[in-house]
C-alpha cells in the first residue's frame, strides 16, 4: 500500500474519530452504540499502521490489491453497522409499540373513571 494511500486513509480515520468524539461528546451518541463505530476506528488504524497485514487478509480472501482488501473491509464494517442499526431500530419500534397500546388501554381506563364519576 503506497504512502499517500496510507496517509488518505489516516486523515479520513482521524476526521471519522473526531466526529465520534465530537458526537459523544454533544450526547448525540450513547457511548453504547457508539463502541461499534470506536472498533472500527481501532482496526482502520491497525489497517494503517500495518499494511503487511492488510496484503496478508487479502492473499486469504484472495484479493490481490491491497486497496481492494481496504475496500471490502471497509464494506463489511459498513454492513455490520448497518446490521446493528437495523436491530436496534427494530428493537425501539417494538418498545414504541408496546408503549403506544400502554398509553392507548390508560386513557380508556380514565375515560372510563371519569365517565363513572359524572353517573
Amino acid at each position: 500500500m503506497s504512502l499517500t494511500i496510507r496517509l488518505s486513509l489516516l486523515a479520513g480515520v482521524l476526521f471519522y474519530a473526531f466526529f465520534v468524539y465530537y458526537f459523544l461528546k454533544k450526547e448525540n451518541l450513547s457511548l453504547k452504540y457508539s463502541l461499534l463505530w470506536i472498533f472500527f476506528i481501532i482496526i482502520m488504524l491497525i489497517m494503517i499502521a500495518f499494511p503487511q497485514l492488510v496484503e496478508f487478509v487479502g492473499q486469504i480472501i484472495g484479493i490481490k490489491t491491497p486497496v481492494n482488501t481496504v475496500f471490502v473491509m471497509v464494506t463489511f464494517f459498513i454492513l455490520l453497522i448497518l446490521l446493528s442499526l437495523t436491530s436496534i431500530i427494530s428493537r425501539q419500534t417494538m418498545r414504541i409499540r408496546k408503549l403506544a397500546q400502554t398509553i392507548a388501554i390508560m386513557e380508556e381506563q380514565l375515560r372510563k373513571l371519569e365517565k363513572s364519576k359524572y353517573m
